[in-house]
């Protein structure tokens, strides 16, 4: 089979991801053109039934944490610990969250190699986040979650995805640029590798899931798009 055509893709500058984030916190939605509202939110948390039970959620790259809002609706006695490498996202995340302080736990660090406690957590959560590393970093961070789920918890992931072609041209602008960094192997510096919906599977498959699904994608006529991922451990 013919490869596809990878069209070149501008270079940039690039920054580390925690000075990356810092930058965006204060306009990360408009920026985005995102808010908790967003389609694509909604869709992540119509994965998860209503609860009233004290459920044990992670959630990996929050960010300003808009995935958190439509999720809190649904199980709103959760106690969310929640993950980022950028110190002023997770003062943001506090701030529009300050009703949730009781119930949240907030840890500035990379979720990369931070040490997941086995079988802790109900649910696993990362937004628009993991399209930052390469498969094989990506494979055991999957392998870490499995192993922090309990025994019928979930991982639920929203991404970005794209085309082939567009994942081809992607990893290569990656290999001339963070590729060759201190770190870049490591998720350490601000560059998209999005893949496919389905290398995502692939990728999640090869992890050990049991089961891994994408309920809802949405691409545009660019072939760039978000995709929900539902797995079970």
């Amino acid at each position: 089979m013919t490869e596809p055509t990878a069209k070149p893709l501008p270079r940039k500058t690039l920054e580390r991801m925690d000075q990356a984030w810092d930058r965006m916190s204060a306009d990360y939605g408009a920026r985005l053109n995102l808010s908790p509202e967003s389609e694509c939110y909604l869709q992540l948390a119509a994965q998860v039934p209503p609860s009233q039970s004290e459920l044990k959620i992670l959630s990996l790259g929050t960010g300003p944490g808009f995935e958190l809002d439509s999720l809190l609706q649904r199980v709103p006695q959760a106690r969310l610990t929640c993950l980022d490498v950028s110190g002023k996202m997770l003062e943001r995340l506090q701030q529009r969250l300050a009703e949730t302080a009781g119930q949240m736990e907030t840890i500035q660090a990379s979720y990369v190699n931070y040490p997941i406690p086995e079988e802790s957590f109900d649910l696993i959560v990362s937004s628009k986040t993991v399209h930052h590393l390469l498969d094989d970093v990506k494979v055991g961070l999957f392998q870490a979650i499995r192993q922090g789920l309990s025994q019928d918890g979930l991982y639920l992931e929203l991404d970005d995805v794209c085309t082939k072609e567009n994942m081809v041209a992607l990893r290569q602008n990656f290999e001339q640029q963070a590729g060759v960094k201190e770190g870049g192997d490591q998720g350490e510096w601000n560059q998209n590798i999005n893949v496919t919906v389905e290398r995502e599977l692939e990728l999640l498959q090869q992890a050990g899931f049991s089961a891994a699904r994408s309920p809802w994608s949405q691409l545009n006529e660019n072939g760039y798009g978000v995709a929900v991922f539902v797995c079970q451990k």
